[in-house]
């Protein structure tokens, strides 16, 4: 599980806990501290933070009533207000920070997108030198954007039963490794545990459709484990590289076979013409 202290800058963290302290200090002070400890629990989480923060700030009309000055509980008060500024400060501060992660996504891929279109141009040594420097999440994302229309053009030349092979290994192999070296917690992996338990697929197309779902989700996981993510994003970046492979595989035996045909049709026809030509000869 990921530590939410890593999203937060370590002096704004420092100065957060040293007024919560000085603010409890406060509520010691006022022999509140079985009541904060009551508080740590609730039915939601919703629940558990609105009570907490509740219980830290001063019921001046109780307080009173047990003989606290005005000014002993301002000065509570105050404290309270200053680490309740501090906290939502930070809250604030790490919201920025995920919205910035968001634009950057959001520009990654467009100029993932807008870069590959302009690599299809080039000889394939030199776009796999360039999609190295490339994250394979945004490789895999701008691949499938721009190129996979043409891959499975392909695949729909291949027979259906080596299409079913294919989508029973990707099911059976990859998602499966995935839920079982527990990549994520059963709620985030939802998605590509789902695809394992789905009716098999019979037509040509269904079954490439469920190859587009396979990639597209496992590059589009939700992973809060940043670590595992990448992991799933990788095996989705190298599920395109298979397809590729496969398609480029597939397109030279179909290219070899009609190769063979038309040196046979060739030779058929060499030997038909011989054949008539010592015919007319014996004539």
């Amino acid at each position: 599980m990921n530590n939410n202290n890593n999203y937060m800058n370590m002096e704004d963290l420092l100065k957060q806990m040293r007024k919560y302290e000085t603010l409890y200090d406060k509520v010691e002070e006022f022999g509140l501290e079985n009541e904060v400890y009551e508080n740590r629990y609730g039915r939601t989480n919703d629940e558990i933070i609105t009570k907490n923060l509740l219980i830290l700030c001063p019921d001046a009309d109780y307080e009173m009533s047990k003989g606290r000055t005005t000014m002993e509980i301002l000065k509570w008060l105050k404290i309270y207000v200053s680490y309740v500024d501090t906290l939502f400060d930070n809250i604030y501060k790490r919201c920025d920070i995920e919205v910035k992660k968001i634009r950057n996504e959001e520009e990654k891929r467009i100029k993932s997108g807008e870069i590959e279109e302009k690599i299809r141009e080039l000889p394939e040594d030199i776009k796999c030198k360039i999609r190295d420097y490339v994250p394979k999440k945004e490789r895999g994302i701008g691949i499938m954007e721009t190129s996979w229309c043409d891959i499975k053009s392909s695949l729909r030349k291949m027979k259906v039963e080596n299409i079913k092979e294919l989508v029973k290994y990707l099911r059976e192999k990859i998602c499966r490794e995935i839920i079982r070296e527990r990549k994520g917690t059963s709620r985030e992996l939802r998605n590509i545990s789902d695809i394992i338990y789905q009716r098999q697929s019979t037509t040509k197309d269904e079954l490439i459709n469920m190859i587009e779902i396979i990639i597209s989700r496992l590059l589009n996981v939700e992973i809060r484990n940043k670590e595992h993510r990448k992991v799933v994003e990788e095996k989705g970046y190298e599920l395109i590289v298979l397809m590729n492979v496969i398609v480029k595989k597939n397109r030279e035996d179909r290219e070899e076979i009609e190769k063979i045909r038309k040196d046979l049709k060739r030779e058929k026809r060499r030997e038909r013409i011989r054949r008539e030509k010592a015919e007319r000869l014996n004539k």
